[in-house]
């Protein structure tokens, strides 16, 4: 009994002690604001596509011509730089196609756009769903 007495009461007084985690309020993002985010994004993203793919074909390059160098020898030096050239390469797709989402996003973030369905009237919003429940 004492047991358990003493345990509650260590557990209500460290209770006391743990503090919560404070949100911070998050700022109401403008259209302004949200166009800057994705054109930042757009840029950032581009910018890795264009160095992972320059690094990708210096790194084919560089094994092209090592393998050349070494063409008569029985040894396959370069191969290992030439497949991480292409996996280089091949990372930069992703990037690049991340930009180009951003860019999209980042225009469409200014249209302000009306839509109408029948007689209903939607200001400023971005898409419109239709949403079917089927419940089993």
């Amino acid at each position: 009994m004492k047991r358990i007495l003493s345990t509650i009461f260590i557990l209500l007084l460290s209770f006391q002690m743990v503090q919560g985690q404070v949100i911070e309020p998050q700022p109401e993002k403008t259209q302004q604001n949200l166009q800057d985010m994705y054109i930042k994004k757009h840029r950032t993203n581009k910018i890795a596509g264009w160095v992972c793919l320059g690094a990708g074909v210096g790194m084919i390059i560089g094994g092209a011509s090592t393998a050349m160098n070494h063409l008569f020898s029985d040894g396959n030096e370069g191969s290992g730089l030439i497949l991480a050239g292409v996996g280089f390469s091949l990372v930069s797709i992703p990037l690049f196609d991340s930009a180009r989402s951003n860019k999209r996003k980042a225009k469409i973030s200014l249209q302000g756009e009306i839509t109408d369905i029948g007689n209903l009237t939607f200001q400023n919003h971005k898409q419109i769903a239709i949403s079917l429940t089927i419940p089993f």
